[in-house]
């Protein structure tokens, strides 16, 4: 079962959200709310402002963490909202778990910028973190690559265009919440939305259309569910209980043919802090679960 912070924070969640705004809140508003409610940054990280080859970004760096282990972070907000400093607190939480340096993007965003500008900048990133660190020019040890919810389905998209240009590939990518089908043919967008207190299917297809522009929503790089991942890094795919409309039925239409095709460490969490590993024999449980059971195959 969930943990019972995680309910409390849904129902707060929802509760906000039944209150009516009037007027309703723009694109811009919107931003600007997602930064200014953003949590502080501990005083003991260092954020330093960085041109990563034409993309803004932060460089974000806890006590000890590597200059040369980096990790390029793409931040949440459906492709129209969001910030590197909407996401100081999680990169700042992230580079004291691992200790890599983060670099997190001020990528191109719609409805200025649709597809493809911000997988051409999360590529352009990506190929100049390789050579560049928070100290300066100089070769990376490791590299990786994260995104939380359409930033984790930017992570697999700029995976798929890396492969595809023949770069070399991080050592590992994760993805949280990841919005991998902008044309909401899941299932889970109806059986499971009142699970969700975040979303609801007219705001995601709102994005969608906004962010895919003249592309088609089933477009691999817009909609990562349409895409081969074969030669793909090991890949870490977590989704909540509480938020199961993003990457539930990416999991299962690739689980249906090959569980493990995407290197050699595909992991699927349907829950934050806990990991279930999937193998040749299928889905499994560990103890640490904090997850709905039901979510679980």
């Amino acid at each position: 079962m969930a943990s019972t912070e995680l309910r409390e924070m849904s129902a707060t969640i929802r509760e906000h959200n039944a209150t009516p705004v009037d007027p309703p809140p723009d694109v811009a508003m919107r931003w600007r709310g997602m930064d200014d409610t953003a949590a502080a940054v501990p005083d003991d990280v260092t954020v330093t402002p960085v041109d990563a080859d034409g993309v803004p970004g932060d460089w974000v760096q806890a006590p000890g963490a590597d200059a040369a282990r980096r990790l390029l972070y793409l931040h949440g907000g459906g492709y129209v909202i969001g910030s590197p400093t909407s996401h100081r607190r999680l990169a700042s939480d992230i580079s004291r778990a691992s200790g890599c340096s983060l670099l997190v993007i001020d990528y191109r965003m719609a409805p200025e910028d649709p597809f493809p500008a911000a997988v051409d900048d999360a590529l352009a990133a990506l190929r100049w973190m390789s050579a560049n660190g928070p100290d300066g020019a100089s070769d990376a040890t490791e590299t990786f690559i994260a995104g939380d919810s359409a930033g984790g389905g930017l992570t697999l998209s700029t995976l798929i265009f890396a492969r595809d240009a023949g770069d070399a590939l991080p050592k590992a990518a994760v993805t949280i919440s990841a919005w991998t089908d902008l044309a909401a043919t899941g299932a889970s967008i109806q059986t499971r939305a009142e699970a969700d207190p975040m979303i609801s299917a007219d705001g995601l297809a709102g994005m969608a259309t906004m962010y895919a522009g003249d592309s088609g929503l089933d477009h691999p790089l817009v909609s990562p569910l349409y895409a081969d991942l074969a030669g793909l890094p090991p890949l870490l795919m977590q989704a909540p209980g509480v938020r199961p409309l993003w990457c539930y039925d990416h999991y299962h239409q690739h689980h249906a043919h090959d569980p493990c095709s995407v290197g050699p460490a595909w992991r699927y969490c349907a829950y934050w802090h806990g990991q279930c590993e999937c193998d040749d024999e299928g889905l499994h449980r560990e103890n640490n679960c904090d997850c709905d059971d039901d979510l679980l195959p």
